[in-house]
This record gives C-alpha cells, sequence and structure tokens, in this order.
C-alpha cells in the first residue's frame, strides 16, 4: 500500500526545524520528523479497489474493516472521505480522510491478489441465493463464463458465492454493457455501449443497491439526458437538444 502524506507544510516545517540544529541534536530531530512522516495506521488498513469519473464528480471504491463501498468526492461514508483522485498515472490513486487525517491510498497496490479461478457457468449452482461449484461445500470464488445461443458472452465474478466487481457483456465478441457489484448488490457504475461506434449510450450509478443517478447519451457521444434518483426514486429529470441547449427539466 502506498500513501503519500507529506504536504509542502511540512516540508516547511522541516527546514526551519534545521536552522540551528546541533550535532548532539540531530537524533532527536530524526525521531520528531520521522513520527511527523508517518502514514496514519489506518492506512494498512484500507484497499482502493477501483476508481471512475463520471459527471465531472470523482468516485472510489474501498475495501475497509467496516465494509466495502463505493465513495463520492466530497462525501463521507462509514467514516472515511474522498478529498481527490490522481488518474494521471497508470496507477490511480486517492486521497482519502479520515477524522483529521489524510492520506494518498494507492490501487491495489501492496495487496495481495488472489488467483482468480474461471469456471464455466454450467458448473455452477445457486444454493439459498449464494453461488456453489456443483458437488463442493464452500461458496463460489472467481470468475463464471456464460457463453449462450445469441452470441452473447457474461464474465461474472463471485466473492463467496455473490456478485462482487465489475461483470462484463459481449455480444458478438464487442463490449456491450459493465455492470458493477459489491457483495451481491448493485453498487458503482454500470455502462452501455453501441456496438457501432464503441461510444457509451448510458451511465447508470447505484449505491447500495438503488439508482442514484443516470445519464443518456445520443449517437454522437453527447449528453442527452440526466436523471437523479432519492432512495431509488426519480427526483429530477433534464434533457437536451443535439445543441446542448436544454428543452426539458422536470422535478418529481
Amino acid at each position: 500500500m502506498i500513501s503519500r502524506t507529506i504536504t509542502l507544510a511540512t516540508f516547511l516545517s522541516f527546514g526551519f526545524l534545521l536552522q540551528g540544529v546541533h550535532g548532539e541534536d540531530m537524533p532527536k530531530l530524526k525521531s520528531m520528523t520521522s513520527e511527523q512522516f508517518k502514514s496514519p495506521e489506518w492506512v494498512n488498513e484500507i484497499q482502493l479497489s477501483g476508481t471512475f469519473r463520471l459527471g465531472g464528480k470523482d468516485f472510489a471504491s474501498l475495501v475497509t474493516p467496516e465494509g466495502n463501498f463505493w465513495m463520492e468526492e466530497g462525501k463521507f461514508a462509514s467514516g472515511y472521505k474522498l478529498i481527490e483522485l490522481d488518474l494521471s498515472k497508470s496507477q490511480p490513486s486517492a486521497l482519502i480522510q479520515k477524522g483529521d487525517q489524510q492520506a494518498w491510498i494507492g490501487l491495489r497496490l501492496g495487496m495481495p491478489v488472489p488467483v482468480n479461478r474461471t469456471i464455466s457457468g454450467t458448473k455452477l449452482e445457486k444454493r439459498e441465493g449464494v453461488q456453489y461449484v456443483k458437488g463442493e461445500t464452500e461458496p463460489f470464488t472467481g470468475t463464471e463464463i456464460a457463453n449462450y445461443e445469441d452470441n452473447s458472452k457474461w464474465e461474472t465474478p463471485y466473492k463467496d458465492g455473490k456478485m462482487h466487481g465489475m461483470q462484463i457483456l459481449y455480444r458478438d465478441e464487442v463490449l456491450y454493457e459493465k455492470r458493477s457489484y459489491i457483495d451481491g448488490k448493485r453498487d458503482g457504475i454500470w455502462i452501455k455501449y453501441d456496438p457501432e461506434t464503441g461510444r457509451k449510450t448510458f451511465e447508470t450509478l447505484y449505491k447500495n443497491g438503488k439508482r442514484s443517478l443516470r445519464y443518456e447519451y445520443n449517437r454522437y457521444g453527447n449528453l442527452e439526458q440526466k436523471e437523479l434518483y432519492e432512495n431509488g426514486k426519480r427526483s429530477l429529470r433534464m434533457k437536451w437538444d443535439r445543441s446542448g441547449k436544454l428543452v426539458e427539466k422536470e422535478t418529481y
């Protein structure tokens, strides 16, 4: 796990500390600065498992002792707050706040990644809402691959027998849809694509199984409609024409 907690103010204060320091004081100074630069203990207890940007806002998925959940930029969830994302590098990172402390968390860096078991959907069976491999007693963890006669292919991740991660649908070997799940519930971003152009046609955000936000795009990739939801029910709908002019706005 990589974290970055050193700020400009910290460097400045460190520079002032060096002024007038005698040799016999260096061990004490080293102890002071090592404590100042030390990452918060909670950094080692959490994992950044996913990131995306939707409608100009950042979202991050965290794995924590309090549970697994998606966070929206500027908002708290289970005591954690997403301050910002850094998507400029190959490995995204997120600035997370807990209490009065902040730290940068890298995407899965330093965390053990389990071997992914892939299995045909015909070998799975559901028992009391949980998926098992036929003949096994432990809930299935891995990826189910299901192929259908309509030339569609589903790749579905499971953890402890429940859908967990990004489910991917292909039609005629072309990416058609992505769906995010956490612990068996719709949670995170769902995206539909135009199979001919590869452009997004819909983006829907779910939180704990309930729809929160939905964008619809026209064939040119421009925003056509936006819907907001409260407690799973639509509260606002806005629609734009091809020129980008707002033509409809309804509240519910």
